[in-house]
């Protein structure tokens, strides 16, 4: 074998220029290759950063369809989101909670801010810490207790004006970002459920709906709850940092003991006690998602979950990689048919010499492991240099604003290129694959040549 790799090592040496521009070919492939997959990992990568930042990527979300299930005497019954259904989806396997979710807003007053249009959500008190929220002041809801309790988003607090002193233009953003300056859990609030459109003392073009959908000239008296922020989530890109939280026990007993307000909660905002709009479903694992919706669809309600949305866009992601890699593919070919012009060549010019390595007894099996072995040693060569020049790229390529950007396109943003070391390994794999396989018709032909005749050429 060691005689072998130096003569094929010898070879390449005598004839630098011819082996320098045929492993150059095998270099161009192997970064043609290694950067379109670098790109395609990075793009990848980055999206499923972005939409953890903006997902909760193991909660379903169930709505009541008005579907149907069927029961066990095979009769289909009319599937409604209650609590009873809120069991049921607990008893799933895999599933960690469950808790409706009731969305309503209210107008919520502390000193001289107001926010006129704050988006309650009410869930089981209990819920919130099993749904994996995170605090960064305070506590969660007591379930035990008859008060108003508020758990804030971390973005409620940007909702907060004061009207008489709104803040400037350059100011914006960083008082959306952390709000007015408020010890948020320890001051004083006013707020009235629904809104103030269904209550006297405001806007007098508003009024509340009675149930034939008519404005009713009477409005409702304004009678303020005084809740209490028991405590701040904390921040994060999801949906869920601009709700405010309360319990939803709480909700049923206010609305039971106050029925005009009730009445006007359901006719416009579609609050109703006894179902629920929405619920929440949270699983172990992104594995344990598809089986859980399954179960829910099979039950009779829609569900959808972030998951769905990654699952179609790593999809795409595939496709784009499967065309890149066809694009490195091609570069790699044409470094296939250097390879074998350089080994027919090479064969060419040293037929005496495999002349007289067969008269002197030389195996046909060892004079063709010279050739493949020489192919493939430019094929390593190559895939090496290669590699290394991709990652060097794929490091420049993230950290160079302007060749990202560049990179980037029209789409804009920002590119990045990340090469895996699964990557890596399979590159060198198939840089020697390919130098051999295009190596096996030379060394055949070598194999074949008549020793008399290969010594008689000249």
């Amino acid at each position: 074998m060691s005689d072998i790799a130096y003569m094929a090592i010898s070879n390449l040496w005598q004839r630098k220029l011819r082996s320098f521009l045929t492993i150059l070919g095998v270099i161009i492939g192997t970064v043609s290759i290694v950067i379109m997959l670098a790109l395609g990992e990075g793009d990848k990568q980055m999206f499923i950063e972005n939409v953890s930042q903006g997902a909760n990527l193991t909660q379903i979300t169930v709505m009541d369809s008005g579907g149907y299930s069927m029961d066990g005497s095979s009769q289909q019954s009319k599937v409604i989101l209650n609590d009873k259904a809120i069991d049921a989806f607990k008893k799933i396997d895999g599933v960690i909670a469950a808790t409706p979710w009731t969305y309503l807003s209210a107008y919520i007053e502390t000193g001289k801010y107001t926010n006129e249009y704050l988006s309650l959500v009410a869930v089981d008190p209990g819920s919130l810490e099993d749904l994996d929220y995170k605090l960064e002041d305070g506590r969660f809801l007591n379930p035990n207790t008859n008060k108003f309790e508020i758990v804030m988003g971390s973005n409620v607090k940007g909702t907060f004006f004061n009207p008489s002193k709104p803040p400037k233009d350059s100011e914006m953003e960083e008082y959306f970002e952390n709000g007015p300056p408020l010890n948020w859990l320890s001051i004083k609030y006013k707020m009235l459920l629904g809104g103030t459109y269904m209550y006297e003392g405001f806007d007098e073009d508003q009024g509340a709906v009675d149930a034939g959908g008519e404005e009713e000239e009477k409005l409702l008296p304004a009678n303020y709850i005084t809740p209490k922020v028991v405590g701040v989530l904390e921040k994060s890109g999801t949906q869920e940092s601009y709700y405010a939280f309360m319990s939803l026990d709480v909700l049923k007993k206010y609305l039971k003991a106050n029925k005009k307000v009730a009445d006007a909660m359901k006719e416009s905002m579609g609050v109703d006690p006894t179902k629920y709009q929405q619920a929440i479903v949270r699983v172990k694992d992104m594995d344990t998602v598809d089986p859980v919706m399954k179960a829910i669809k099979d039950a009779g309600f829609q569900c959808y979950s972030d998951t769905e949305y990654i699952k179609e866009n790593q999809k795409e992601q595939q496709r784009k990689q499967t065309q890149w890699a066809i694009v490195g593919l091609i570069a790699y070919f044409i470094a296939a048919i250097g390879i074998a012009n350089t080994m027919f060549t090479s064969i060419i010019e040293r037929t005496k010499d495999i002349g007289v390595m067969k008269v002197l007894g030389c195996k046909h099996s060892n004079l063709g492991n010279v050739f493949l072995f020489e192919a493939g040693l430019i094929g390593l060569i190559g895939g090496i240099i290669g590699l290394i020049i991709g990652i060097v790229l794929s490091y420049l390529i993230t950290d160079v604003p302007w060749l990202s950007e560049l990179l980037a396109g029209s789409e804009g943003g920002m590119a990045r290129a990340v090469v895996e070391p699964l990557t890596g390994i399979g590159v060198l794999v198939f840089s020697v694959v390919i130098g051999m396989v295009s190596g096996i018709f030379p060394s055949l032909r070598a194999m074949k040549l008549s020793p008399l005749a290969a010594i008689r050429n000249e």
